[in-house]
């Protein structure tokens, strides 16, 4: 199984190591623009091109989860966890998921994007891990065009057991999750708001065990990004995107992982590419007795490619 799951992965990567960036590549340039799938691939060419440049524009599209831009999502965050004793544990992982659209008819876009993390984690009677952890694959269908300034969008995700150690797996399961998708947005002139809702159940065998009954344990878990944004400028917005996460398994109040929290983002160029910068910090006012996490300080960078399907 192992085999097969980096196997996967190593073909996630060299499909996008293919990809040529948006400030190398002249090929459309004659393009005109007849759709709003044009028209997003004409704003990013603009930038290699010294054309007149709509900053506002791009970051207002970055917004639309169901766009046809390719983005080069990489985010990091760090935990601070604690146990019931009081002791302070750091996480940090760190996540690269390229956002992929892939136009299905002048209609829909179908979105693809795989999540491949490094990990280094420290628990309670466990000593600090560093490595590789589970590969998630997001994919919804939706919409190509916002309707009202609003988009949605179905699909599945599902959970590749490529964590270089057990410890680092998702909830130390190791193993082969799948589950739906859904996302839904209203996308206004200065207010963003919406969410991504995924759910994982375990399939085939489990390293979970439940601390009761010692008997194996399937992932059985929900995440949830809930995200609110205000544009205080066409490039600048301020807001949050914090996930809450349902771990079914458990009872009473400790199945619940909640976060709040505030920060920002604003869209820039680095050289000729356009680039989205952000910070969020997150306090948790819901987690696990035994352990959890109390705060996440986390960075974002989100540098925007050419389609190559267009």
């Amino acid at each position: 199984m192992k085999m097969t799951s980096k196997t996967i992965l190593a073909g996630v990567i060299a499909t996008l190591v293919s990809v040529s960036p948006v400030w190398a590549d002249g090929t459309n340039t004659e393009k005109l623009v007849n759709n709003e799938s044009d028209a997003s691939q004409q704003v990013v060419l603009e930038f290699v091109q010294g054309e007149p440049e709509d900053l506002g524009e791009l970051a207002a599209k970055l917004n639309n989860p169901i766009s046809d831009l390719w983005m080069l999502f990489t985010q990091n965050d760090t935990y601070q966890y604690e146990d019931k004793a009081g002791n302070d544990y750091t996480i940090n992982s760190f996540k690269f998921q390229p956002v992929m659209s892939f136009g299905l008819s002048e209609d829909y876009n179908l979105i693809v994007r795989p999540v491949v993390q490094h990990l280094s984690m420290e628990a309670p009677g466990k000593k600090r891990e560093t490595g590789m952890g589970d590969t998630a694959v997001f994919a919804v269908v939706g919409p190509a065009t916002p309707v009202d300034n609003n988009i949605w969008g179905v699909g599945f995700t599902s959970l590749i057991p490529t964590a270089s150690k057990d410890f680092l797996s998702t909830q130390g399961a190791d193993q082969w999750a799948v589950g739906p998708a859904v996302t839904a947005f209203h996308l206004g002139d200065e207010w963003v708001y919406g969410g991504v809702v995924q759910h994982w159940w375990g399939m085939g065998d489990s390293k979970k065990m439940n601390l009761e009954t010692k008997e194996e344990e399937d992932l059985n878990l929900t995440d949830i990004q809930y995200v609110l944004r205000y544009r205080v400028t066409p490039t600048t917005q301020i807001g949050f995107g914090p996930n809450i996460q349902i771990d079914w398994n458990e009872s009473g109040s400790d199945k619940y992982t909640i976060p709040v929290g505030f920060g920002g983002d604003t869209m820039i160029k680095i050289g000729s590419m356009p680039v989205r910068l952000g910070a969020e910090l997150h306090y948790y006012v819901q987690q696990a007795d035994e352990f959890g996490p109390t705060w996440n300080l986390r960075f974002f960078a989100i540098p925007v490619i050419s389609n190559p399907m267009r």
